[in-house]
C-alpha cells in the first residue's frame, strides 16, 4: 500500500513538472512583442540588428526546427563551429559582451551555458532555439517595467514561474 502512495506522488510530481514545462512554450510561441517595455541589461542592441540584418532578411520561409535563422545568427556572432553545432564556450564569450548585468549574466551562465537546455525546447529544435529560449525566458524575467495590458500581465506572470520551474 504504501509503495502505490508513493509512487503515486512521484508519477503526479513528474507529471506536473513537465506540464509546467510545457506551459512555458507559450512565451516563445509566439514572443510577447511589446510587453518588456524597459529592459537595459542588454547593450548595443542597434548594432545588433543591424549585424543581424542578413539573417532577417534572408528569402524563403524559415522553419524553427531546422534552425537556418538561428544558425544564421549564430555564424554571424560567432558561436557557431565550422559544422554547424553550438560552441558554448564562444557563446559565454558573446553573451558577456553583450549583457551588461552581473546578476542577469551569472542567472544565464547558470542555467543556459552550465544548464540543461533540453528544458528550453522539444528534441526536435536545435540548441541555438533552445539557448535562444533560455537566454530570452532569463532576461524577460529581468525586466524593468512591463506593458499594463491583460496579455503582457499574463506572460509576466508565466516568466516568473517559468524562470523558478526550468
Amino acid at each position: 500500500m504504501y509503495r502505490f502512495v508513493i509512487l503515486s506522488v512521484v508519477v503526479v510530481s513528474a507529471l506536473a513538472d513537465d506540464m509546467d514545462i510545457r506551459e512555458c512554450g507559450r512565451i516563445f510561441h509566439p514572443p510577447p512583442p511589446g510587453c518588456c517595455k524597459e529592459n537595459n541589461v542588454v547593450k548595443n542592441k542597434e548594432m545588433l540588428a543591424d549585424e543581424l540584418k542578413e539573417c532577417f532578411d534572408a528569402p524563403g520561409p524559415k522553419d524553427p526546427v531546422k534552425c537556418e535563422l538561428d544558425l544564421c545568427i549564430a555564424k554571424k556572432r560567432g558561436f557557431a563551429t565550422d559544422d554547424g553545432k553550438l560552441d558554448l564556450k564562444k557563446f559565454e564569450e558573446v553573451i558577456s559582451k553583450d549583457v551588461t548585468d552581473k546578476d542577469v549574466l551569472d542567472e544565464i551562465k547558470t542555467n543556459c551555458i552550465n544548464g540543461d537546455l533540453n528544458n528550453y525546447g522539444p528534441p526536435d529544435f536545435c540548441d541555438f532555439i533552445k539557448i535562444k529560449h533560455c537566454v530570452t525566458l532569463h532576461l524577460m524575467n529581468q525586466c524593468s517595467e512591463w506593458s499594463d495590458d491583460d496579455k503582457c500581465q499574463k506572460v509576466k506572470e508565466l516568466v516568473g514561474k517559468c524562470a523558478k520551474v526550468i
